[in-house]
């Protein structure tokens, strides 16, 4: 029987076998293909998705810093050949060199490929053995992969093919540094000059190179019109030379020029952040403010300026974090506060053989000690996490008065509710005949209400940190301490002026001024000289006594303090650092303040 079953068991025969593993097999081919297919589509993905990163980011860097974040030549002809083979390289648009692009000088970037320029970064001369880099041409601003995607027959090396290859190079902004203003585009270069033309193509205009200050026009120039528009303002225009350090002239007509809005300002920031500028220095920019672009005013070196909805303009005073050897955390007030006192050491006493200290006292402006207190620790904690702080770019000034001679104050006048508004602007007639009480309420008051920075008077401390600060950006020891006579408003000195909308206080009324103050004890309008400036701050020496929140612990009956000097005394011996005390209800025409903000 056993026998019988088996002789008569059917089973699966030679052929259909061979059959089902020739399928099986087709299967196996077939999936695998798909994986490995999938694989290649998603690497082309990746670098596609990275590229299209890349050209975001350098094109926020160009647009800020006038050049692309690549200094490094690839030279691999190989390399280069073979992109050029895939016809995404064109003779007509990428006709400048390949740089490798500088993936550290980028913020926020995150990559799937270009991992081997950690090796050309420590190694330039295995820039060419590598291949895991993106490299971009200089004047197409196009991106490339050097090692490429390969899916079956086919390579690629950049986010767009052959058929979609760029026709034109990107609209430079810069040439070598130098913008070109917007209405017009690059031309050529001629014997190291440049030369754009207007988008209409009727213009042609010559960079004209200035490199020593002027304070008239070029000779010959009769129109000169900004690239916004504005005609003949001789102010916009001399400010434009010595910012850039030159202007376009026209080749038909020498009589035309074109100048840069010396005045740009960033997007205001819609949440709080921290600003990078091209020395790779930051600064904290809260909400609603926006950052000056204008060069020589969008670097923490040269003086960061910034503005808030207002209007008011803003320097930011760098701490560095390197300081803190005592502080134990960001609530360690008296920690944070001994750190910074030794910093600032040159500058905690002035020219006064008196003590000075940030304590409360009744006329600072703050009801209570306790008050007191929390705000000089919330000032401490800020520039602790901060790293700095910001201050008036100008003295305080009346709202309305910029361009309104009468709401000048020529007598104190108790502040009440409906008195004008402070404000930090330029050509505005500062804010004086006000006590040290009256300058704290008005400095509380600067920013909108539902702003979560605070405004008040400088403590000691933060004056103390801007002359320190002064000194670490070059500015003298002796200019801060002593003799201001070179760069402050006091009342023996000549003082040009630079604002075609100044200002002067004399005989007891306000009336405009032009050339140079030169008579005893005239105040100035803010901003009216840019002989007063220093690192984009104006009249920290002179011009008004600006109120703080310090006093001095041996004179009860002159509790108030004051900085900086002004109009009413000489400049020997009255720098930034000198300090003054006054009454509780003191208010003269020479009695101002500066706000801070935290």
């Amino acid at each position: 029987m056993i026998k019988y079953k088996l002789k008569n068991a059917k089973g699966i025969s030679l052929i259909s076998l061979a059959i089902t593993v020739i399928i099986l097999i087709i299967l196996t081919n077939a999936i695998v293909y798909n994986i490995r297919d999938n694989l290649r589509i998603k690497n082309l993905e990746n670098m596609q998705n990275d590229i299209a990163n890349l050209k975001d980011k350098i094109s926020n860097y160009y647009a800020q810093n006038g050049k692309i974040p690549a200094s490094l030549e690839f030279t691999d002809s190989d390399a280069i050949n073979a992109i050029k083979k895939t016809g995404v390289i064109s003779e007509k648009v990428d006709t400048g060199k390949f740089f490798v692009i500088d993936l550290s000088a980028i913020d926020n970037l995150t990559l799937n490929y270009g991992k081997e320029f950690e090796i050309v970064k420590k190694n330039k001369d295995s820039v060419n053995s590598c291949t895991d880099l993106y490299i971009i041409n200089e004047d197409s601003h196009n991106i490339f992969y050097v090692a490429g995607i390969k899916i079956e027959n086919d390579i690629f090396y950049t986010n767009y093919t052959k058929n979609d290859i760029d026709k034109e190079a990107v609209n430079l902004r810069y040439i070598n540094n130098i913008k070109i203003p917007e209405g017009y585009y690059y031309d050529e270069t001629r014997e190291d000059e440049f030369v754009i033309k207007s988008t209409d193509d009727t213009q042609t205009y010559k960079w004209i190179q200035v490199n020593d200050t002027t304070n008239s026009i070029p000779e010959g120039i009769t129109t000169y019109t900004s690239e916004s528009g504005k005609t003949n303002n001789i102010e916009d225009f001399i400010k434009s030379i010595n910012t850039y350090k030159g202007y376009y002239r026209n080749e038909t007509d020498g009589r035309l020029a074109v100048y840069l809005d010396w005045e740009k300002w960033s997007p205001y920031y819609d949440q709080e952040g921290i600003y990078k500028d091209k020395n790779g220095d930051t600064a904290y920019i809260p909400k609603d403010f926006c950052v000056s672009e204008t060069i020589g005013e969008n670097t923490i070196e040269k003086g960061l300026v910034v503005k808030d909805k207002n209007n008011n303009e803003w320097v930011w005073i760098q701490v560095p974090r390197s300081i803190y050897e005592m502080t134990v955390h960001d609530e360690d007030y008296e920690g944070i506060e001994r750190d910074l006192k030794l910093y600032a050491s040159p500058y905690s006493q002035g020219n006064s053989s008196q003590s000075y200290i940030d304590e409360w006292y009744n006329g600072c402006g703050i009801s209570l000690p306790e008050e007191y207190n929390q705000l000089k620790n919330r000032m401490l904690q800020s520039i602790y996490n901060n790293g700095g702080f910001y201050i008036g770019r100008y003295e305080t000034g009346i709202d309305g008065s910029i361009n309104n001679l009468n709401l000048g104050r020529n007598e104190h006048t108790s502040i009440t509710t409906s008195s004008p508004k402070a404000i930090i602007q330029k050509d505005a007639i500062p804010y004086n005949f006000v006590t040290c009480s009256e300058s704290q309420s008005l400095a509380k008051s600067v920013l909108t209400e539902n702003s979560d920075r605070t405004t008040s008077l400088l403590f000691g401390i933060q004056w103390d940190l801007v002359c320190k600060f002064l000194e670490e950006k070059g500015v003298s020891k002796v200019d801060i301490n002593l003799n201001n006579g070179n760069w402050g408003n006091y009342n023996d000195t000549e003082i040009p002026i630079n604002s075609t909308n100044a200002k002067q206080f004399s005989s007891n009324t306000w009336s405009a001024i032009n050339g140079t103050k030169s008579a005893s004890q005239i105040l100035l309008s803010t901003g009216a000289s840019n002989k007063t400036m220093k690192m984009n701050i104006y009249d920290l020496a002179g011009n008004e006594w600006e109120w703080t929140l310090e006093h001095t612990t041996e004179n009860d009956t002159m509790p108030c303090r004051s900085r900086g000097g002004g109009v009413s005394v000489g400049y020997e011996g009255n720098g930034v650092n000198c300090r003054s005390f006054a009454l509780i209800d003191h208010a003269g025409f020479e009695a101002s303040f500066r706000v801070a903000l935290y």
